[in-house]
C-alpha cells in the first residue's frame, strides 16, 4: 500500500494529507521528506517517523496507520528524564541529533537475528536506515555513535558487536559529543 502510494506521488507530484497521531507528552510530530524528491524502492517496508521519544526512542507509522515505539539498536544515549528525573548529561544534544537526523524521513526498520524483538517495554528493537532523497540509506544508530551522542551497550547480543564498537572508539579518540569532556558521566541506562 505505501509502495503504491509513493508511486502515485512520484507521478503526480502532488502533497498528500499525512496520518493524524495525536502527540505524547514530550514528543514532536514532523512533516516529511516531499514526496516529489522520494525514490522509493519497491522491496522495501518504509515507515514515517511520527514522534522522538529521545534520542535511542522514537515513534514510527506504517501505511495502516498502526504506530509503534522503536528502540534503537547497538546504543544507548543519555536519558532526557535521567535517574534523578533530570537531563543526563548530553541528553538534550543526542535527542537534538535525532530529530535533526530524522526530521521530513521516511524510515526502514531492521531487526537482529541475534537479539529479541522486543525490550521489556513492548519498543520493537530495530536498526533505523533514513531514507535520502536519492533511494539510498543512512543508518541512525551509526550516525549515533561516530558522532558521540551515544555509547555502545556491550551487555546486549547483536551480531557485529566489533564494527559498534569501533564506531564508538573513533568519537572517544575524537573527543566527539559525550567523550568531549573529561568529566566522566553515569552510566546510562538502556
Amino acid at each position: 500500500m505505501l509502495e503504491l502510494l509513493l508511486q502515485i506521488l512520484l507521478v503526480s507530484a502532488k502533497q498528500v494529507e499525512l496520518p493524524k497521531i495525536e502527540p505524547q507528552p514530550q514528543e514532536q510530530n514532523f512533516a516529511y521528506i516531499p514526496q516529489e524528491d522520494l525514490i522509493c524502492p519497491s522491496d522495501q517496508d518504509l515507515y514515517w517517523v511520527t514522534a522522538i521519544i529521545d534520542g535511542d526512542t522514537i515513534i514510527v507509522t506504517d501505511d495502516s496507520k498502526n504506530s509503534f515505539q522503536v528502540r534503537l539498536l547497538a546504543v544507548d544515549t543519555p536519558e532526557i528524564n535521567g535517574p534523578d528525573s533530570s537531563a543526563q548529561f548530553y541528553a538534550q544534544e543526542a535527542t537534538l541529533f535525532t530529530t535533526e537526523f530524522l526530521k521530513n524521513r521516511i524510515v526502514r526498520l531492521r531487526s537482529d537475528q541475534a537479539n529479541q524483538d522486543e525490550d521489556p517495554y513492548g519498543r520493537k528493537l530495530r536498526y533505523v536506515d533514513v531514507l535520502q532523497a536519492d533511494g539510498t540509506f543512512q543508518n541512525l544508530n551509526e550516525a549515533l555513535l561516530e558522532n558521540g551522542y551515544a555509547i555502545f551497550p556491550t551487555q546486549f547480543p547483536i551480531t557485529n558487536p566489533g564494527y559498534f564498537t569501533q564506531l564508538e572508539q573513533y568519537a572517544r579518540q575524537s573527543e566527539l559529543g559525550i567523550w568531549s569532556q573529561n568529566e566522566s558521566f553515569p552510566p546510562l541506562k538502556v
